[in-house]
């Protein structure tokens, strides 16, 4: 056996997990049961996107915590603060997008 990839949100998974840990769904794809504690879970649904590159709809990849400012850590910076973002990837031709959480409470930090 070896490591597999969730159908619903593509996140990879242990070959000793049958469901998967970031949603719940199962191997074969099966919802995740009632009890299954999703802690990404947001109250609101994700944007409904459509790729910019081939038109395909895009699919909610989860908040990811990132660095506050990436292109100067891409240019060999440290950073040490970090912003959470929604990221959203295109199942077709593998473009990801990158947006502020839609309920976002404070605004954006420019330091």
């Amino acid at each position: 056996m070896s490591d597999w990839t969730c159908q619903h949100c593509y996140e990879s998974n242990e070959e000793n997990f049958e469901i998967c840990w970031h949603c719940g769904y199962s191997k074969d794809g099966d919802p995740p049961a009632a009890e299954f504690t999703d802690t990404c879970a947001r109250d609101e649904t994700p944007r409904l996107l459509a790729c910019l590159r081939c038109d395909t709809s895009m699919l909610f990849g989860g908040l990811q915590n990132l660095p506050a400012n990436i292109s100067w850590q891409l240019a060999g910076g440290e950073s040490t603060s970090t912003r959470t973002l929604e990221v959203y990837c295109c199942p077709s031709c593998g473009k990801v997008e990158f947006f502020l959480p839609i309920a976002a409470s404070r605004p954006f930090d420019q330091s």
